[in-house]
């Protein structure tokens, strides 16, 4: 069964959608995504690592940090580094993906005016 969809048959749609997940797999795998960032807190004194698939690598912490008395400051630091690092990896690859879908998506739909994912507004409501 064919139907009209986006100025397309469906098949049409499909090959655009399994190319779409094509690019967005090349994507993640050739770019920065795959390097560790680093998170970091208490001016730099704790340091997290991690990598394109949440796997940390790393945690460093300057001594002088480190206060048998004060065990909680401590763990608050090595949280807010892991917060901080895990922030950026969702940056990076939040923005790879609106990159590949910002194209993708006007193809797929046919040029229906879609737009890349966005954070800093809500979608335009459809008129009538």
């Amino acid at each position: 069964m064919t139907g009209e969809f986006g100025g397309g048959d469906l098949s049409e749609v499909l090959a655009r959608v399994q190319k779409l997940q094509e690019d967005l797999a090349s994507r993640s795998s050739d770019s920065n995504i795959n390097n560790a960032v680093e998170g970091s807190a208490g001016g730099g004194k704790v340091r997290v690592r991690v990598g394109g698939e949440f796997s940390f690598s790393s945690i460093r912490i300057d001594p002088s940090v480190v206060d048998a008395e004060n065990v909680e400051f401590l763990e608050d630091l090595v949280l807010a580094a892991i917060r901080d690092a895990t922030t950026q990896l969702l940056a990076e690859k939040t923005a790879m993906i609106n990159e590949a879908m910002g194209s993708s998506l006007a193809d797929l739909f046919g040029g229906l005016g879609t737009a890349p994912i966005s954070d800093d507004a809500p979608p335009e409501p459809a008129s009538n």
